[in-house]
């Protein structure tokens, strides 16, 4: 279930396979890259099936970054949030084609967003 301001068609959900809509992840980089307003929210489960959630809100200007671990009982269980400029970057990585962010005001590194199996 998704919380303001993400909408429910706004949900994608990851397992170890992949994504059950990749179609809803390109539009997202689609329209931050045509400047269109958009939001997304991606839910992983952990191997012991706690979700990881992560939610993304571009407002046409920057990327609102948000990073649920809280509920993971293995992990850091924080809740992180970036103010981000909407500048991808595409790395390859393990077979792996990988959708990081690092322009994110106030940090330094990548945050690695999106990944998908290298075609």
């Amino acid at each position: 279930m998704c919380v303001s301001p993400c909408k429910e068609g706004d949900q994608v959900f990851q397992d170890y396979g992949g994504y059950d809509r990749p179609e809803k992840i390109y539009s997202f980089l689609k329209n931050v890259e045509e400047k269109h307003k958009v939001q997304i929210r991606v839910t992983a489960l952990t191997i012991e099936g706690a979700p990881i959630i992560t939610e993304l809100v571009f407002d046409g200007e920057a990327i609102e970054y948000k990073r649920d671990t809280r509920q993971d009982g293995f992990g850091a269980q924080k809740l992180y949030e970036k103010r981000c400029r909407p500048e991808f970057t595409i790395m390859e990585r393990d077979g792996l084609i990988e959708y990081a962010l690092e322009n994110c005001y106030g940090t330094s590194g990548a945050y690695g967003i999106f990944y998908f199996p290298k075609e």
